[in-house]
């Protein structure tokens, strides 16, 4: 697994994971989810696929 993630300026980033996909990431969130609210989509995520499985 691999990611890589720009500054964009102010408290704004850029996350790239290894397939490609981008996420702008942004304390102010003018373009994106603050990194706190995107830790927990993720997290949430996992949760729910795991549990989709059985």
């Amino acid at each position: 697994m691999k990611a890589s993630i720009q500054w964009d300026g102010d408290l704004r980033f850029k996350g790239t994971s290894g397939s490609g996909f981008e996420v702008m990431i942004d304390a102010d969130q003018q373009q994106g989810p603050r990194p706190m609210e995107l830790m927990l989509l993720g997290w949430v995520a996992v949760l729910v696929m795991m549990w989709c499985r059985f």
